[in-house]
């Protein structure tokens, strides 16, 4: 339903959140600590999908020619 009728971009970059809010609700809800590698994975992840985020679109207007007229020629 999201890549239907949804955002694509930003579904794109929230999918890339997922790891990070695992490793966030595991510290939050047991007992474990969070090493270094991990906080490190976990800030590397967040602005990973910031910048994705920020980039501009690039739509093209060009359509993409169909599989018959690609063929025609050979």
């Amino acid at each position: 339903m999201g890549v239907k009728k949804g955002n694509l971009s930003l579904l794109g970059v929230l999918s890339y959140t997922a790891p990070a809010l695992s490793t966030v609700w595991l510290e939050l809800f047991t007992e474990a600590q969070l090493t270094t590698g991990q906080i490190i994975a976990c800030t590397l992840i967040t602005l990973g999908a910031l910048f994705a985020s920020l980039m501009p679109n690039k739509q093209s207007n060009k359509k993409m020619p169909s599989v018959s007229q690609e063929t025609k020629g050979i």
